[in-house]
């Protein structure tokens, strides 16, 4: 028996090592390099169980599980947040940034004729965190006849700057898109290349006293699965076939999208914070391309699990998912913390709030 559990070992071992560096191979090679560093949570914990039972009963085997988990740790660090609260003062130049998928604020989803809650929660929401900055995903507001969803003019008093990327108006007041929208001027913005549909990037400069800070605002390409997508698994072949293809497109599509915003990060001269939802885990290729040049709010100041996909409302089986993210720039900027708003339950994502701080210049 302990012969087998020792060969499992040496699999899983190399299992670990292979889906943390499929991290960082491109999907676009194959999509099983995709597949693959998703699979990395599985041998986490397979490989913690394993050292568990080897310290038990024979401690020698420990080395194996060992070496595996201190080679693959940067993956358990984005899987859990083991960071203390930092102590905040609020009289100090805090930048505080909020990054919401607000699913057009559930807008064909809900009954507004005898019950606006949904919306109003959220908006109550955002005008009374008082941010600096809030990036919005899936963003809708109506220009005429619905007050309820006229969420420009509900945003304007507390946030006057607003850049909108809208890329689709339906009965000519209907806009669909990405919003940044701040309490401080902005200077400058711009749009980014690889659009692709409601998914796309875009930055505001926002100058808060004599400082510039870049805020990106990205929304990247969805898997697109159905509610239904473990029944779709149990159907056919080729309703597994198609489950596959859209998981490939979205690795495909999320690689290319990814590769202008790293350009832009690269050539940006201010301090900068990316709010991304990825539509991909923290184990991907997208994640690690941005990680690569930018760190990461959650493993920085992130505390338990840090989910950001609200899996009651859609997909069940998917309430492991942190698709949500706060990137920024550590050379010039410190996170002091990041919370993810998960009795925010309105929508299928949860907002994350970032508080973060400029550094001293020498």
């Amino acid at each position: 028996m302990y012969f087998i559990l020792f060969i499992i070992t040496i699999l899983s071992g190399i299992a670990g090592v292979a889906s943390y560096i499929a991290g960082y191979v491109p999907p676009t090679a194959h999509y099983f390099f995709g597949l693959l560093a998703m699979s990395s949570p599985l041998w986490i914990g397979l490989n913690g169980v394993l050292l568990v039972f080897w310290v038990f009963k024979k401690w020698k085997n420990v080395f194996f599980p060992l070496i595996t988990l201190l080679i693959i740790s940067p993956n358990i660090y984005r899987s859990y947040g083991f960071n203390e609260p930092n102590k905040v003062n609020l009289e100090d130049d805090i930048i505080k940034i909020i990054s919401y998928n607000v699913q057009v604020f559930n807008r064909y989803n809900y009954d507004t004729s005898h019950d606006s809650t949904p919306v109003d929660s959220m908006v109550g929401f955002l005008i009374q965190e008082d941010a600096d900055v809030i990036c919005l995903q899936e963003y809708y507001t109506c220009r005429k006849g619905n007050e309820v969803y006229n969420i420009d003019k509900r945003l304007k008093k507390a946030y006057p700057y607003a850049v909108r990327e809208i890329f689709l108006t339906t009965g000519s007041y209907n806009d669909f898109g990405q919003v940044i929208l701040s309490k401080h001027p902005i200077v400058y913005s711009q749009k980014l290349k690889e659009k692709r549909g409601g998914n796309f990037m875009f930055y505001a400069d926002i100058k808060k006293g004599e400082d510039i800070i870049r805020i990106y605002s990205a929304h990247l390409a969805s898997i697109s699965l159905s509610n239904n997508v473990s029944v779709d698994i149990q159907k056919s072949k080729s309703s597994r076939l198609k489950v596959l293809s859209k998981i490939r497109n979205g690795f495909e599509l999320r690689t290319k999208q990814v590769k202008p915003l790293v350009k832009s990060i690269q050539d940006c001269p201010y301090p900068l914070i990316v709010c991304a939802d990825l539509n991909d885990v923290p184990y991907s290729y997208a994640y690690n391309h941005i990680n690569s040049h930018l760190a990461n709010a959650f493993e920085v100041a992130g505390s338990d699990f840090g989910i950001t996909y609200n899996s009651s409302r859609d997909n069940k089986y998917l309430f492991f998912l942190r698709i949500d993210n706060q990137f920024f720039s550590d050379k010039n900027l410190r996170c002091l913390s990041l919370q993810t708003k998960d009795n925010m339950k309105q929508v299928d994502h949860f907002p994350l709030v970032g508080l973060y701080k400029l550094k001293k210049k020498h």
